[in-house]
């Protein structure tokens, strides 16, 4: 029996989440324990974690059937931030939270009802063939526990524990492959939620917590040399001269959107604004002709002082990302603003649909 083959199989024509779930759920519990038996409640729990950050922190679409978003609406879960995204405990510190939080029998209750069977389906498929929808489960379960050693499915399942019983040939390829198959599934999950999700940016970095967050530094020094030069540049959502408060750099589209740190992104503004904002989206409103302008203005002044090449290092993004050919393109006011603009107005738009908060604003000082 080629195992390979048929791991592959397991994740084919998939409409929902749960099969990737489910399935990355079993084998990172094989890999980190040398239990064959897998308690469900675990297993449970485990894919809730899997599926909250791209799908409550990023705002990631399942697709229109999948429940996932449900049930942790459905549950009351929040995620309480006592410890960063970023940080190394961050999942056991979710993984806590939602076991304090969440009733994990009634959500047993609703995940497995069909996904620990028909992961299993490949195994049968021949004697599945013709057979009514609601009979199929038990089919599985009777073929999983009778046929368990001729035709090694990946697990049988005890009811009368939760559990499920990992094949010994299955646990043994599972920790001989254990990385290309975490990969292979990370893949196809990708996939699935692009297919879900097809206007959004950065699908494979909204899939699990990055380990840290990129420098800002570059960024910094090339915000900082244009404020402290220029003393009548203030802040997009406040309104204070920037040389005079305490500031940070703001993501105008929200991190946890856009998931990058690129220049035309990023702008300087007072620390409280930035910490109120959060991931929220700004009102484009009030706010996206000031963020063009001081845009503009920071270009043009670091143009004037910087050395050809440390320019072209800033320039090339705003040049592939606005799609402009040239620094002449990029010099011209009206077309800069119209293609930043445009790229701002379109993810905004995206943004907002996929359910970030929107139309944020601060208390408004005349200038």
């Amino acid at each position: 029996m080629n195992l390979s083959n048929y791991f592959q199989l397991l994740l084919k024509d998939t409409s929902t989440s749960y099969k990737f779930l489910f399935l990355n759920a079993i084998i990172d519990r094989v890999n980190a324990t040398d239990e064959r038996l897998l308690s469900l409640d675990d297993l449970i729990i485990d894919m809730l974690v899997t599926a909250w950050y791209p799908n409550q922190f990023f705002k990631l679409s399942f697709g229109k059937q999948d429940q996932i978003g449900n049930l942790f609406l459905s549950q009351n879960f929040k995620y309480k931030k006592k410890i960063s995204l970023t940080s190394l405990g961050f999942r056991d510190k979710l993984r806590q939270e939602i076991v304090e939080s969440v009733d994990v029998k009634q959500v047993r209750n609703k995940l497995s009802q069909f996904v620990q069977y028909r992961l299993l389906s490949p195994f049968f498929s021949q004697q599945l063939r013709g057979q009514k929808e609601s009979s199929k489960n038990n089919i599985i379960y009777e073929l999983a526990i009778n046929e368990f050693d001729s035709l090694i499915p990946l697990y049988k399942i005890d009811k009368s524990i939760n559990a499920i019983e990992i094949h010994p040939q299955w646990f043994n390829y599972i920790k001989q492959h254990y990385s290309l198959l975490f990969n292979y599934i990370k893949i196809e999950w990708a996939t699935y939620l692009q297919k879900n999700n097809p206007a959004v940016p950065s699908i494979m970095l909204k899939l699990e917590p990055p380990g840290s967050r990129s420098s800002l530094n570059s960024q910094l020094t090339f915000w900082n040399s244009y404020f402290t030069a220029n003393q009548d540049a203030r802040c997009i959502y406040t309104g204070e001269p920037l040389i005079e408060i305490k500031t940070s750099l703001d993501h105008f589209l929200p991190w946890s959107f856009v998931c990058h740190d690129r220049l035309w992104n990023l702008v300087p503004v007072s620390r409280s604004s930035n910490s109120s904002k959060s991931n929220s989206l700004p009102c484009l409103k009030t706010y996206l002709d000031k963020f063009l302008e001081i845009q503009y203005d920071a270009l043009k002044y670091n143009k004037s002082i910087m050395e050809n090449q440390k320019w072209n290092s800033y320039a090339q993004p705003y040049l592939t990302d606005l799609e402009l050919s040239n620094d002449s393109e990029l010099a011209n006011p009206n077309r800069f603003a119209a293609e930043l603009a445009k790229v701002v107005e379109n993810q905004h738009w995206i943004a907002k649909h996929s359910g970030f908060d929107y139309g944020w604003k601060e208390k408004i000082i005349e200038f």
